[in-house]
């Protein structure tokens, strides 16, 4: 019963896209550890916050972004990121891209972790990192750092990596401007499900002749709803019936109740 909810198996890049945009050029609380100011800074594009207080203003790339631009090199560590429209668009364009390869997802468990077998992209990384990898979006901020190779772990006396592919990459991973499925779930969680409790069920209804011909034919739609009670009232909704013995036999057999919304018949030019 969440208002807005929003389903991880969505493959609406809009859909994606207006999500997680939710603060665009929204006003961002900022603490400034020099003299303890509290400001309200104004992101330029979409900021992605690594925390609920920061510590800095923008990490953006000064190319990408040049209207919010102070004491970069400490934003880095300290600030946020924001992402402009088309690196936005990447991005759900690549979630978009993940979800269709590995949905759809029976649980949130599923969509945010790595799935388990061989090494490969998908046991690795779950579905956010590596739509963050494959957007780029990262590529801008700490270019000056050195990236770690197989060279630098390549050592079997002193590394003994099975996976070496989940090591390496750039070392200021995990800095407030560095974008990962931590910051992207943190806008997402509020709202994210895997699953609908409203559906749209559309019918069609037939009559034939004693030759099987069809004489008459009509189509309808229903929006119905799932709700938190059981078809019969007499067990509370958050009773396992399926686990309980004392149950009532009806609502093992027919679970929650289920309300029509709507009903309406379709003409042939909606099917």
């Amino acid at each position: 019963m969440v208002r807005g909810p929003f389903n991880v198996n969505s493959t609406s890049v809009d859909a994606w896209k207006a999500v997680l945009s939710a603060l665009n050029k929204s006003p961002i609380p900022v603490l400034w550890p020099k003299n303890l100011d509290l400001t309200s800074e104004t992101p330029y594009n979409t900021p992605i916050l690594p925390m609920s207080l920061l510590n800095g203003g923008s990490a953006t790339d000064g190319a990408i972004n040049p209207h919010r631009i102070d004491n970069f090199r400490a934003n880095e560590w300290n600030g946020y990121r924001e992402l402009s429209d088309p690196q936005m668009d990447a991005l759900a364009t690549a979630i978009v891209d993940q979800v269709k390869l590995r949905g759809p997802f029976l649980s949130l468990s599923e969509f945010v972790n790595r799935r388990i077998g061989p090494d490969s992209e998908m046991t690795r990384n779950g579905a956010l990192q590596v739509a963050i990898e494959k957007s780029k979006i990262n590529s801008g901020v700490f270019a000056a750092q050195v990236p770690i190779t197989s060279v630098d772990i390549g050592k079997p006396t002193l590394y003994k990596y099975k996976t070496m592919g989940n090591v390496l990459g750039n070392p200021a991973e995990g800095a407030p401007g560095w974008i990962s499925q931590g910051d992207l779930m943190r806008i997402i969680e509020p709202l994210a499900t895997v699953r609908a409790d409203t559906f749209v069920i559309r019918t069609c209804g037939e009559a034939t002749d004693a030759a099987g011909k069809v004489t008459a034919r009509a189509y309808a739609e229903a929006v119905v709803q799932r709700l938190p009670e059981y078809v019969n009232p007499v067990d509370r909704p958050s009773l396992n019936v399926y686990d309980d013995p004392s149950a009532n036999p009806m609502n093992r057999s027919f679970g929650r109740r289920f309300k029509i919304v709507s009903f309406r018949w379709l003409s042939n030019q909606e099917i």
